[in-house]
């Protein structure tokens, strides 16, 4: 339940407006280092399915004493035509590897170890770093000189997922990369840097996970011990940003509330605000939902898989109303940037047996994921979005930002955002 405001007008170090993991986990962060903070979350923060941890999420938990929200690691199964992993099951992954890769199973097993170690280290550097590093001629070269310190090497940030596979003798072993890389970024391999696949398989590769639901509890118990306030979406009315950067929130029955900074949380919330553009969207991905599917589930099917196809896609079994239904969330498969239905019903037929799919494309979200359709090296140019630039006066922490690594990405957009707005309101550092 939102905390009434006070009649009078009020201000906040930061004011946290909408809904999503790197705004809800800013807020916290800033409110325990003592910055005060006003927060307006709206209720259309969709449940992310794919949850995975990382190492700076746990340092954040480490932060926020948040051990009760760890659980086990994200079990999930990666299918090709002629190949079935499953991860994090029963049995290790060497195993499995053994088993459907005769001919390439070392290679393989050696290349995740190495982005698996990759993945931390860029990290642990990152965490040192503050987040990402400005999108600057300076910004670079500091980074790449931290790079350096940390022993990453700068080439990993520019460097395709399908550069890096070109070595590889085997085909099964490319293939399957290509596709659990691929298939859970939905980002073509030859867009995917080999930084970003290893953020994400640091992720889908630990031992170790979070629970959604105890990390949400834990925010909101966080927020309400360092004496956040929370102020009610739906009484927003408009948001000004004057010209010396002064943010004044608006809301019914004429509050006033003003902020030194502003983090705008996602598309829903940033409308709200006067004169001011929206970072720039990439095409957002499709998500079709299927009829329910009874009780013909395969025992050996997990609830969240990663199909091949020359367009690869993301399938999660999910209750609904009805028993269990499939959510399949791919990238445009047309000219018109489209999914073709019957390529997904081609693609679930073997999975799903005997049952009538009827897959029904979604509408796009507007704080969906969205997918990136050329060359941009998200990570060196991801704090153009987050950060204040031409025409946009607030920070922005919406999902869409780094979105082909899943929750890694927007605990990465949290310790960007904590960094600037900490040393802007002059306090210490995470």
């Amino acid at each position: 339940m939102s905390n009434s405001l006070p009649p009078k007008q009020s201000h906040y170090d930061i004011a946290v407006v909408g809904n999503s993991l790197a705004a809800r986990l800013t807020a916290a962060l800033a409110a325990k280092k003592g910055c005060r903070v006003l927060t307006a979350p709206a209720e259309n923060e969709q449940p992310t399915a794919w949850f995975t941890s990382s190492l700076l999420l746990e340092r954040i938990l480490d932060f926020l004493d948040g051990n009760s929200c760890r659980s086990s690691s994200l079990p999930f199964q990666l299918i090709t035509p002629k190949q079935r992993i499953d991860l994090h099951s029963h049995k290790p992954l060497a195993d499995e590897l053994r088993r459907e890769l005769p001919n390439s199973h070392h290679e393989v097993e050696k290349f995740l170890n190495q982005l698996f170690s990759l993945g931390e280290q860029i990290e642990e550097m990152l965490w040192d770093a503050g987040g990402l590093p400005v999108s600057s001629f300076a910004g670079r070269q500091k980074f790449r000189f931290r790079s350096f310190r940390g022993d990453v090497p700068f080439r990993v940030f520019k460097q395709t997922l399908k550069e890096n596979l070109a070595g590889f003798a085997d085909e099964a072993g490319r293939k399957l990369l290509s596709t659990l890389f691929g298939g859970f970024s939905l980002t073509p391999p030859s867009h995917l840097t080999v930084a970003e696949c290893a953020l994400i398989w640091s992720g889908l590769g630990r031992q170790t996970g979070v629970f959604p639901s105890g990390l949400d509890e834990l925010l909101r118990h966080r927020a309400k011990q360092f004496h956040n306030t929370e102020a009610d979406f739906s009484e927003l009315k408009r948001i000004r940003i004057s010209k010396a950067g002064k943010t004044q929130l608006l809301f019914a029955n004429d509050r006033i509330v003003t902020a030194d900074h502003l983090v705008i949380a996602d598309r829903d919330a940033a409308a709200l605000c006067e004169q001011q553009s929206t970072p720039a969207n990439d095409h957002p991905h499709q998500t079709l939902l299927t009829a329910p599917l009874g009780n013909k589930l395969s025992n050996l099917l997990l609830q969240h898989v990663i199909i091949a196809g020359s367009t690869p896609m993301r399938l999660t079994i999910e209750p609904c109303p009805a028993g269990q239904r499939g959510r399949i969330e791919t990238a445009p498969t047309d000219k018109e940037n489209m999914v073709v239905v019957k390529y997904v019903e081609q693609k679930l037929a073997p999975l799903l047996p005997f049952i009538d799919l009827c897959p029904t494309l979604q509408e796009h979200p507007k704080t969906g994921v969205s997918i990136r359709t050329d060359n941009t090296r998200s990570l060196l140019n991801a704090s153009n979005r987050i950060l204040p630039g031409p025409g946009r006066q607030y920070f922005y922490a919406g999902r869409d930002i780094i979105p082909g690594i899943g929750t890694g990405g927007e605990v990465l957009v949290a310790v960007t955002l904590c960094d600037h707005l900490l040393r802007a309101c002059k306090r210490p550092e995470l």
